[in-house]
């Protein structure tokens, strides 16, 4: 369906915007863990420098750093009060969760993708309801004498 820019609110135009984007990021995790990475492993000669990770190296971040920690507390009825039930060394943690998403590195951004996918699915469905009630709004205006 054709509409002209103009007929478009702002709101719908960031929206779509933003499920452009999201999509983008999608096809960037999925196009390089099914496609980019298996060409690498197979001609390991021709491409001798790769390298993929959590933490590995910054000069080739893919997105900036995430602060990341475990929350846990706990309070009792009758006492607004709550503590902390644990409490880690945080480079013994850091440690330990970066090999652990280094290991799990593509199911974990894979499983990222598919999250991704379904927040652009569902912004672009709202963007579709709103513009079509914007039609409707918009065609009961033939009806007005």
């Amino acid at each position: 369906m054709l509409l002209y820019d103009g007929f478009l609110n702002t709101k719908i135009m960031k929206t779509l915007e933003k499920v452009k984007e999201l999509r983008q990021n999608v096809s960037e995790i999925r196009d390089l863990f099914n496609i980019k990475i298996p060409k690498w492993e197979q001609d390991k000669k021709h491409f001798d420098k790769t390298g993929f990770g959590f933490n590995i190296d910054e000069r080739f971040s893919a997105c900036s750093s995430v602060k990341i920690w475990f929350s846990s507390w706990m309070g009792t009825y009758g006492d607004s009060g709550c503590g902390t039930q644990a409490r880690l060394n945080k480079d013994i943690f850091e440690k330990h969760l970066v090999k652990y998403l280094n290991k799990n590195k593509k199911e974990i951004m894979l499983e990222i993708a598919n999250s991704v996918e379904l927040e652009a699915k569902e912004l672009k469905s709202k963007a579709e309801e709103e513009l079509n009630e914007q039609l409707k709004a918009l065609s009961e205006l033939d009806a007005v004498s």
